[in-house]
């Protein structure tokens, strides 16, 4: 039974044989197919005589079903590209970090091959702070996440600075993970706003404290309250969204009972030595008045 073949199909070939500039290759189905040099690979320095042998299978795509000389051309690179652009849109529908090498500088960015694609990293997705010099990136590995990709248009656009970003958010996470609700922390004011201060209680970590938390008395200006650089003590009263608030008004009043009983005992004992004091100098009173000068 003959089969049908059309452009487009991916086949399972065999090599027949390499001439001085292409190889011919059995479709097991009676039919010859030719594969040009070219079409082979895009490996530099690849030599077909070297690598190939009768025998041999291969993968191809059939790009045309007649030559001219009543020939299927294929080609290996067309296959490989196939497979490749399928399994790279699994890895951006999967938001894979993959790995590429960056081959030469261009205009707007770099270019780097992603499993034989060719694919443009933009200069605003090289890294997540601004890049001054492109030729800085060339020759060097990058982590990178896939922008967009387009098949068709053999488009393929790659993002560096995503994965900078992704790591930078699972860090902050990590750090946001280690607090816990109603715990109180101390910090270091790191800005003032009108607003409030926020304070930094890990590293790269920051939280608000509402101006109306800052104090249990009431303040007009935050810079009146605060400075920058100053070490305070604060209670860890919500985290939404990323977003950490603060209260120094909660530890303080925490912090109040055992002031104002701190506070008490020394007035208690400041009395009690004021008592002592009263009541040895009584005594010594009574004792003169006793005695009886001649």
């Amino acid at each position: 039974m003959s089969i049908k073949y059309e452009v487009g199909d991916i086949v399972n070939c065999e090599v027949l044989g390499v001439s001085d500039h292409e190889v011919s290759v059995d479709l097991n189905a009676g039919k010859i197919g030719i594969i040009a040099f070219e079409d082979l690979s895009e490996e530099e320095g690849y030599d077909p005589h070297k690598h190939l042998r009768n025998g041999k299978h291969l993968t191809a795509k059939i790009t045309s079903l007649d030559d001219g000389r009543g020939n299927i051309r294929l080609s290996v690179n067309a296959a490989r590209h196939t497979d490749a652009w399928d399994q790279l849109k699994d890895a951006h529908s999967a938001n894979e970090t993959l790995t590429v090498h960056v081959r030469e500088q261009v205009k707007g960015g770099v270019v780097a091959y992603l499993k034989g694609l060719r694919a443009f990293i933009p200069a605003s997705q090289l890294a997540a702070s601004y890049v001054d010099n492109l030729a800085d990136f060339v020759g060097r590995d990058l982590e990178v996440k896939i922008d967009s990709i387009e098949p068709a248009k053999r488009r393929l656009v790659l993002s560096a600075r995503a994965v900078e970003q992704e790591k930078k958010r699972l860090e902050q996470q990590a750090k946001l993970d280690a607090l816990e609700v109603g715990s109180i922390v101390e910090g270091t004011v790191a800005r003032l706003k009108d607003f409030g201060a926020f304070v930094n209680i890990a590293d790269g970590l920051d939280g608000l404290v509402h101006i109306s938390q800052i104090s249990l008395k009431r303040v007009e200006k935050v810079e009146d309250a605060l400075r920058v650089g100053q070490k305070v003590r604060v209670k860890i009263t919500g985290m939404k969204d990323g977003k950490v608030s603060l209260s120094m008004k909660a530890v303080e009043l925490l912090e109040r009972p055992s002031k104002e009983a701190a506070a008490r005992k020394a007035q208690d004992e400041q009395v009690a030595r004021y008592a002592d004091r009263e009541s040895t100098g009584t005594s010594l009173a009574d004792l003169l008045g006793g005695i009886k000068l001649d």
